[in-house]
């Protein structure tokens, strides 16, 4: 089939498919992992995805990888970090470390995965995306309340955590076997130094520019030329595009918001390339991944996904409840918190794919991770709205749940 059209079918699915997750309030991402699933299942695949067109998907998915990566660092703020700090810290070491560490040894002692590979699968179960519960507190007024606040402070002090993880599994996967441990640590060194060059040099030149620029559509260049610039160079140095990316979007907000200028969600550079970025390339990499999952090799390999699906829901969620009773408060914020930062569904999946085209994993165990994001996004946003319509009033009147 001719790439446009099969572009075209992506898109008009992918649009449909995340409406229709609009209007039942899940996330939009699940419409469009559902599109790449169908598409995936081997009738369909088989006429639709030919060798001539799924080198243009695939490169499509590459850059909406970037582009997700650079918002992901967008998103980082580290001023919230500072906001019930004691209170936010122990609900993200519990909720983070409980899901790393079971998966870690139930996949290392358990199934024999390498070490490796363990820890990029209890990596995938500890990252959480918290954009589902943002918009869902948003909806019903909860923002401000002290759960809604708890909420937010400790999803800013799990960024920071997997900032962090993020980094080191995404290093290991693109030095693994090919550099010495010297090499690696002179590498991120000059990386570092390549960082606050851009941060203090070149990225205060961007900014001027852009705040005379009135053509939006040079926006969206001047983005894609900062993200690719990075990832360039972080490619270069051997850790891997994705890096450069993460980092762009971290050093690109604490910018736009020095020296009186606006928030950076407001700012003309970021409005315009997040516009472009989940409207068209991000929704084609959520498309990819699903296109990749072998249902039948999952079906091989339930009682692995099953075992991963539970450790990430009850890792988060019991990690939440005893990080919330370690700073004297109940259960039920606990339950409430941890439902509220256990969907999955960006980072997980980016480091799974970067793993598989490494050849690090297996497409059954790729396949297996996948589904785990999909159940745990799609059951998580409808069991928080839940609790939350439930306790809807003692949050509103009390500013806590008793």
């Amino acid at each position: 089939m001719q790439i446009l059209l099969v572009l075209f079918i992506c898109l008009v699915a992918a649009y449909l498919a995340s409406e229709f997750c609009k209007y039942i309030k899940l996330p939009r991402m699940i419409g469009q992992m559902t599109v790449g699933l169908v598409l995936g299942i081997p009738l369909i695949h088989n006429y639709v995805i030919t060798d001539q067109n799924i080198g243009v998907l695939a490169f499509l998915a590459d850059i909406g990888i970037l582009l997700l990566f650079f918002f992901i660092g967008l998103d980082i703020d580290f001023g919230a970090f500072k906001k019930n700090i004691a209170e936010s810290a122990y609900i993200s070491i519990f909720n983070t470390s409980t899901p790393l560490l079971v998966g870690f040894l139930i996949s290392r002692y358990y199934f024999g995965y390498t070490m490796l590979v363990s820890f990029i699968i209890a990596v995938s179960l500890s990252v959480s995306a918290q954009a589902a519960t943002i918009d869902l507190l948003g909806e019903l007024g909860l923002r401000k309340t002290k759960i809604g606040r708890l909420i937010l402070s400790a999803g800013s002090v799990d960024d920071v955590f997997e900032l962090i993880m993020i980094s080191t599994v995404l290093a290991l996967i693109h030095t693994a076997g090919s550099m010495s441990l010297f090499s690696v640590f002179t590498d991120f060194a000059f990386f570092i130094l390549l960082l606050l060059l851009f941060r203090f040099i070149l990225l205060p030149i961007i900014t001027r520019i852009t705040e005379d620029e009135v053509h939006e559509p040079n926006f969206f260049l001047i983005s894609l030329i900062v993200v690719l610039f990075m990832a360039g160079i972080s490619e270069f140095l051997g850790l891997g595009a994705i890096l450069g990316a993460l980092f762009a979007g971290v050093i690109a907000r604490r910018s736009m918001m020095t020296g009186g200028r606006k928030h950076w969600k407001e700012h003309e550079l970021a409005n315009t390339t997040h516009m472009v970025s989940f409207g068209f390339l991000v929704p084609m990499f959520f498309i990819w991944v699903g296109l990749n999952v072998d249902l039948a090799s999952v079906l091989e390999n339930i009682w692995f996904t099953v075992v991963i699906t539970l450790i990430a829901i009850i890792g988060t969620v019991g990690g939440s409840i005893l990080g919330v009773k370690e700073v004297h408060k109940s259960f039920r914020e606990g339950h409430l918190i941890g439902w509220g930062l256990t969907p999955k569904g960006d980072v997980e999946l980016v480091i799974i794919e970067v793993a598989r085209q490494a050849g690090l994993i297996s497409t059954a165990l790729f396949s297996s991770i996948v589904i785990m994001a999909f159940v745990t996004t799609l059951i998580a946003p409808i069991v928080f709205r839940l609790l939350i319509i439930k306790h809807h009033w003692k949050l509103i009147n009390r500013d806590k749940i008793v």
